[in-house]
């Protein structure tokens, strides 16, 4: 009955806060439907402490977007998506916590969740912050496979200004976890109860560079000749240049959080 109540809890209260975000322009109407759906199924099936990391990931990233966009007059060419979430971006950043909530309803004891789904947010945080920071980077970022210097903003490119803010993103989320566990609980904290999660973060940003850069696909703009991760460029479909045409920036997050996931169940 309790996980009823605070399932009907997380509807109501993401569909006002989505109804905002949506009126602000932060959520598309599919971002708005899914926002409501992780909401509710995260507050059934996951703690409270999962919510205020997910919401604090969220409102970091709105809040950097925000900042960047003030201070740089920079315009994403590159890029599939622009700055409105939509629901496979929303999905493909929360689904493999939802996935951790739910495998932790039927196997309680055997895993540490709290600290797989504070690593899994940690990623996200991690990769959302290297993308929007690593954009106002000066030099072009360099391919992390091949080491070759890429346009600002395509997938597979890291630059040092970007390595710092997955740091950091990954810091937040696995800080104020560490910070909870010691203030509440201190008798559970060990060291691991912050590195765990934090390297984990950085770590799995650098998965989602290789996987963007091995398979996510980009396109050659038939126009300007730009490589670029949109199937249409200046309104005319785009030549299929490298990776597999079904894999997007969404896929590639989406697989590089079951990919942490998949490693955490075994360290």
């Amino acid at each position: 009955m309790i996980t009823v109540y605070l399932a009907c809890g997380g509807l109501i209260f993401t569909a006002l806060l989505g109804f905002v975000l949506f009126i602000a322009h932060y959520l598309t109407f599919s971002g708005y439907l899914a926002f409501i759906f992780l909401g509710t199924f995260l507050a059934a099936l996951t703690p409270p402490f999962v919510w205020l990391l997910l919401g604090l990931f969220f409102g970091s990233a709105i809040f950097i977007h925000a900042i960047k966009k003030v201070a740089s007059n920079q315009f994403d060419t590159i890029g599939k998506k622009g700055a409105q979430r939509d629901a496979e971006q929303l999905l493909a950043n929360s689904l493999p916590v939802l996935v951790a909530g739910l495998l932790a309803q039927f196997f309680p004891a055997t895993f540490n969740w709290s600290e797989i789904m504070t690593a899994l947010i940690a990623v996200s945080s991690a990769d959302t912050w290297a993308s929007e920071i690593g954009m106002l980077a000066k030099g072009d970022p360099y391919n992390i496979l091949t080491l070759k210097k890429v346009a600002t903003g395509l997938s597979g490119g890291v630059s040092l200004l970007g390595t710092f803010a997955a740091i950091g993103g990954s810091f937040l989320i696995a800080a104020t976890y560490a910070g909870g566990i010691f203030l509440f609980t201190p008798i559970s904290y060990q060291p691991a109860t912050f590195w765990q999660p934090f390297l984990l973060g950085v770590l799995g940003m650098f998965v989602d560079s290789l996987l963007g850069s091995a398979l996510q696909s980009k396109y050659r703009c038939v126009v300007c000749h730009q490589i670029t991760e949109q199937e249409y460029h200046h309104n005319k479909p785009g030549q299929l240049v490298h990776g597999l045409k079904f894999i997007d920036n969404d896929i590639v997050n989406l697989l590089t959080g079951f990919t942490v996931l998949v490693i955490t169940m075994f360290i």
